[in-house]
């Protein structure tokens, strides 16, 4: 779920237009929350590395629902959505892809909502 976790942020930051400062900073806050631990750093560097983009990634995703822990999907999509919106408001292609990683992740559209509505609820710091 954790590795899943980030090659989602990972893919919504690709999809946002790129792994910016900004970005970065949300990947290393959400995947603390999510770990309360330091993620070994070869390994980062490595799913941040892998070429899965696009439907290749949902592709991957969709293989792999059924190995996810069921709280994860949620967190999953809760994650992206904090990614998508670390520049600011979701930009309406970024919005689609948000509910293509809800499908795979066989959630409804009421989840990407409700994600992106907590994403935008602030946060402090590593809690």
């Amino acid at each position: 779920g954790k590795e899943m976790t980030l090659r989602a942020m990972f893919f919504i930051a690709r999809e946002a237009g790129g792994i910016s400062d900004e970005r970065a900073a949300t990947i290393d806050e959400v995947l603390w929350r999510i770990t309360d631990q330091e993620y070994p750093a070869d390994r980062l560097a490595a799913l941040r590395a892998e070429s899965l983009e696009g439907d290749a990634f949902l592709d991957r995703l969709r293989a792999e629902r059924s190995r996810i822990a069921p709280s994860f999907p949620e967190i999953i999509l809760d994650a992206a959505a904090r990614v998508a919106l670390a520049h600011g408001p979701v930009e309406p292609r970024v919005r689609g892809k948000l509910f293509a990683l809800a499908e795979a992740l066989k959630l409804d559209g009421a989840a990407v909502s409700a994600a992106i509505e907590t994403a935008q609820q602030p946060r402090s710091g590593r809690d």
